[in-house]
């Protein structure tokens, strides 16, 4: 359990640079998932999770030549991701770890076209994001337990 925050940041021309549309989203709310780990070998476990969210926040769009029309909304957005990959426990408390995480944003970019050369045509709506892609993490681990020495 936690909490997340997202910020996404949108900006686009059409092929003529006479339209423009800058979209950004934010949200913040709770967090709930589940990690399991395997020990594989030694140092070496296998790791793999899902976690979901259910944020509140907004997103805002400016578009059109020299930003015409402006749209906002605060909404709720949904999110869910999964990631797997190895940890290598360097000592007690330090890990590195390597992975690959997928998540999938509910409704969190405008749905904005450039339909015609030079000519921009808002659509009606909010589009799904994903995002997918390797990671590499390094953590420290308070509250781990020492060795004792004589």
């Amino acid at each position: 359990m936690g909490a997340r925050f997202f910020r996404f940041t949108t900006d686009g021309k059409d092929p003529g640079n006479r339209f423009k549309h800058e979209g950004r989203s934010w949200g913040i709310g709770p967090r709930v998932g589940l990690d399991l780990n395997l020990l594989v070998t030694g140092p070496i476990s296998l790791f793999g999770g899902v976690d979901t969210s259910l944020l509140f926040g907004s997103i805002r769009d400016r578009n059109g030549p020299s930003f015409a029309t402006s749209r906002s909304d605060s909404r709720f957005t949904w999110q869910i991701g999964t990631k797997l990959g190895l940890d290598w426990e360097i000592s007690k408390p330090i890990h590195l770890a390597l992975g690959y995480k997928f998540s999938f944003w509910d409704g969190v970019e405008s749905k904005y076209a450039f339909t015609f050369p030079g000519v921009a045509a808002p659509a009606k709506g909010r589009q799904d994001l994903i995002e997918h892609g390797p990671f590499l993490r390094v953590s420290y681990n308070f509250g781990t337990p020492s060795v004792a020495t004589k």
